[in-house]
């Protein structure tokens, strides 16, 4: 999550950036990605904290492999 404001009294957003997963990207899975790899995407949305279904930790290729 980016940042979140309270643009009307009842519906709270929040700015968000795209992961995907490899078979949602092109050229799709390959036997070489990691079984929960995700790939940082350029979109970022708005949207209503009404959406979010759970919350994920995302780390960087050099944090993994620490």
């Amino acid at each position: 999550m980016l940042s979140y404001s309270l643009l009307l009294p009842e519906e709270m957003m929040m700015s968000v950036l795209w992961y995907y997963r490899p078979e949602h990207a092109e050229g799709g899975r390959r036997p070489e990605h990691l079984d929960n790899e995700v790939f940082a995407a350029k979109h970022r949305d708005e949207t209503g904290v009404a959406c979010i279904e759970d919350k994920g930790y995302v780390l960087t290729y050099n944090e993994y492999c620490r």
